[in-house]
Formats: C-alpha cells, sequence, structure tokens
C-alpha cells in the first residue's frame, strides 16, 4: 500500500510505503518533486531494510510517461552501486516501478517490479 499527498504548497508529493518484501514487513518514505535549480526531479528515499538514505535525480520524458531517476548508493549488505528508479504512468489510476542495482562492475539486476493500482476511497 502506498499513500501519496501533495504538501508544501504542491511543490512535493509525500510518500509512505507498507508492504512485506523477502518475507519481512518492508515500510518507505519518500519526497519527490522537481528542481527548478537543478532543472531535474530529485527524490530523497528511506526505507526500513538499510539504514542510509538514498538521494535520486533524473528526468521525466512527458511522451512516454516515464520518469527515470538514479542514485548512488548503498545496499543492504554494504555494496556500493547505483540504483536506477524507472516509474511509467499507465493511466490515471495505474503506473508501474521497475528499481535496477548497477553494481561497480556495471552488471545490472531487477531487484523490484511493482505494478500500483488507485483505489478509490
Amino acid at each position: 500500500v502506498e499513500i501519496d499527498k501533495l504538501a508544501l504548497g504542491g511543490f512535493w508529493v509525500v510518500s509512505d510505503y507498507e508492504s512485506e518484501m523477502a518475507g519481512r514487513p518492508f515500510r518507505g518514505h519518500g519526497l519527490i518533486g522537481y528542481d527548478q535549480v537543478k532543472k531535474a526531479y530529485v527524490c530523497d528515499w528511506y526505507g526500513s531494510m538499510c539504514s542510509s538514505a538514498t538521494r535520486f535525480q533524473g528526468t521525466y520524458d512527458a511522451q512516454k510517461k516515464i520518469l527515470t531517476l538514479t542514485a548512488d548508493a548503498i545496499s543492504p549488505d554494504g555494496q556500493e552501486g547505483k540504483l536506477r528508479s524507472v516509474h511509467t504512468i499507465r493511466d490515471a489510476d495505474r503506473r508501474g516501478l521497475e528499481l535496477t542495482w548497477i553494481g561497480k562492475d556495471g552488471k545490472e539486476c531487477v531487484c523490484m517490479q511493482i505494478s500500483f493500482q488507485r483505489r478509490k476511497m
């Protein structure tokens, strides 16, 4: 379950996420918006499986409706690498997320795929 809210004058989306990952409860908290100075989308992400924050930056392709963000990151087991987060807006009520780990050796591993469906409240 993810709950998203516009905040701080509508400049930011605050996301709170709850699920299960690898058989354990997982919680995450994110803040995403457009940085007018950097001319880029930025996202700060905090999760319950790793004690370090992850700061993403990237671009939005309006024609394809895809937001692609990358970050220098540390895996839960302490390995340094990069993360690529690809958010695909399918329609007004559905979107997808694919998270890819990119190791120091350049090898890529898709570590998470999520399909979101808006629940009408």
